[in-house]
């Protein structure tokens, strides 16, 4: 080979052809830089022959290439609690790469250390996400896999931009917001009798609120009291059908010398915990 001859269409949809290196005088050089008149967010074509000692052989076939680059690298990504929902929201990027931001790829990390996106709720090239820069994830997500993230565990994400080129940099992780919430767990006394408030015929029982982390980290809305009478069947005595904080309860007309069973269970925004052990009184 005796030359390279390369050519570009100047943005001209491939039907004027410009000389750039390797015609008016041979050479052989493997690369080229275009640095005058070019438009961000134009598409070049470029194409080349080689020359041996018979001549010029026939051009390749069309580079195609934008004159853009990937967008900046979103700066700020904030993780805060909405309701039952994790809000995700982040900045736009001070440069699109000279192409428009087709999206965003929102990544999650796992308990694990991963880190993956769940499209289903948080789908970054969805035209409303794109635009209003955040999406809600429900809590319940999150607990589960592949992410399995424990009680009060802080939620961490980073956002990718991207266009026709590729992706942005990831951003860096949001500094420590929202954490893992969840339904309240069992309470970890079960309720217990109030000596001086119980007779043969009646009993007092206590039962306690919750507080973090057996709240689920979110305020306790009720707590539901129930007893067995012996027929092996549970029967709310408060805070099953209305919102109740009452801590203690005295049921009345009990037969003398017989046994109850007590248990109760408490609710946040999430929804109702598990039981209480049982007492037996």
């Amino acid at each position: 080979m005796t030359s390279y001859h390369l050519q570009y269409d100047g943005a001209s949809s491939a039907t004027l052809w410009t000389d750039l290196v390797g015609l008016s005088s041979d050479l052989l050089t493997y690369t080229y830089t275009v640095t005058s008149a070019v438009q961000a967010g134009s598409v070049y074509r470029f194409r080349y022959r080689a020359k041996n000692i018979h001549g010029w052989g026939p051009f390749s076939d069309n580079l195609i290439l934008y004159a853009a680059k990937v967008p900046d690298t979103v700066t700020t990504v904030t993780v805060t609690h909405e309701g039952t929902f994790v809000k995700i929201a982040w900045s736009l990027p001070a440069s699109n790469g000279g192409l428009p931001i087709l999206g965003y790829r929102v990544l999650i990390e796992e308990q694990d250390g991963d880190y993956s996106e769940t499209v289903l709720h948080c789908d970054g090239s969805d035209m409303t996400i794109r635009a209003n820069r955040y999406c809600l994830i429900p809590m319940s997500v999150l607990v589960s896999p592949p992410y399995n993230l424990p009680l009060l565990d802080t939620i961490y994400a980073t956002v990718e931009a991207f266009n026709l080129v590729g992706y942005s940099a990831p951003s860096a992780l949001n500094v420590p917001g929202a954490v893992i919430l969840t339904e309240p767990l069992s309470p970890p006394v079960a309720p217990y009798r109030v000596d001086s408030g119980t007779t043969d015929t009646r009993i007092q029982v206590n039962f306690d609120n919750l507080v973090s982390p057996n709240n689920g980290g979110s305020t306790i809305i009720s707590l539901n009291l129930e007893w067995d009478r012996g027929t092996n069947t549970w029967t709310s005595l408060i805070g099953g059908t209305y919102n109740s904080l009452i801590t203690t309860f005295t049921v009345t007309g009990l037969t003398p010398g017989s046994y109850y069973k007590f248990r109760y269970r408490a609710s946040n925004l999430f929804g109702w915990g598990s039981y209480s052990a049982e007492s037996t009184i």
